[in-house]
């Protein structure tokens, strides 16, 4: 009990390191650029890692569906997360994050056939009204950041959170399908995301080397991306997975989707970011939304 929990709060600090990274370096290289130099180096790192572990190769079938949830996870929804962070900032960005495990429960009902109960629908409903408030008092906060702008990073950060939910029950569809562990699913996604977003790259004519030197060349960039990386999809990830294996899925998933508020109070002591009382209920308002998603069926009459 004691390991699971100490792994849940470091995937917790991992993950906010990891917001926090990628925030600054999006807002200094560009999200598409960070976004696409970050796959790429977690690609190598999990698959070094899987090789130096002795894990080879799964079947097709197994490819087939990891690659649909890297494709549709880390490729499109990360670009919409990082272009969020861009606009918006990690703060209001984070709050999204409270949609993902909705959009997981609607995505497993359909390829998984996993329930979703009144009580479930009543979770996703209150994690709406937290969107809802943020939303409200941004129209009071114009003047410092644009509502236009405000409006345009929301739809990023939710469809983002609807990207993460459903490319998550995709990566456990491929799982069950290859009988593969998570270590291994990781890399299997990190690899054909990496792929897509860089097919993406060449078919728009994309100067690839110009983007990496852009990424990588300057130190003031280089720096929050390798942070991020080895905190997020490396670190964060494994802790993630190990949390999930020693404690109940309800608590694991619990823990980890207190992310908003630990992205918001590192953000106000920092200074950088001054989130509004709004955005406290909005957290606050999301992860209740979420404690009643993961508990539905104890809560159900």
């Amino acid at each position: 009990m004691e390991i699971g929990l100490l792994a849940a709060l470091g995937t917790l600090a991992c993950w906010t390191v990891g917001t926090f990274s990628f925030t600054e370096a999006s807002q200094k290289a560009g999200a598409i650029a960070v976004n696409r130099v970050r796959l790429l180096l977690a690609a190598l790192l999990l698959t070094l890692l899987n090789l130096l572990i002795g894990i080879t190769p799964t079947n097709v079938a197994a490819w087939g569906w990891l690659a649909m949830s890297g494709l549709v996870g880390l490729t499109i929804g990360d670009h919409f997360a990082f272009s969020a962070y861009q606009l918006m900032g990690s703060s209001r960005t984070s709050l999204f994050a409270t949609f993902a495990p909705a959009a997981a429960l609607l995505f497993g009902f359909v390829l998984l056939g996993e329930q979703l109960n009144t009580i479930g629908l009543l979770g996703m409903a209150v994690s709406a009204a937290g969107l809802l408030v943020f939303l409200q008092q941004q129209r009071k906060e114009a003047t410092i950041i644009p509502m236009p702008v405000v409006m345009k990073g929301s739809l990023y950060a939710f469809l983002g959170a609807v990207c993460q939910g459903a490319g998550l029950v995709l990566a456990k569809k491929g799982m069950e399908a290859g009988q593969i562990g998570p270590i291994q699913a990781t890399a299997m996604r990190m690899i054909a995301a990496t792929i897509a977003i860089y097919a993406i790259g060449l078919l728009r004519n994309v100067d690839l080397n110009a983007e990496m030197r852009q990424v990588m060349g300057i130190k003031s960039h280089r720096i929050p991306v390798l942070r991020g990386v080895l905190f997020g999809p490396v670190m964060g990830v494994s802790l993630s997975l190990l949390a999930a294996l020693k404690l109940e899925v309800a608590v694991a998933q619990t823990l980890l989707s207190l992310l908003p508020l630990s992205v918001l109070g590192i953000a106000s002591l920092r200074g950088k970011e001054q989130p509004g009382p709004a955005a406290w209920w909005g957290a606050l308002l999301g992860l209740a939304g979420v404690m009643i998603l993961v508990w539905r069926d104890q809560l159900q009459p």
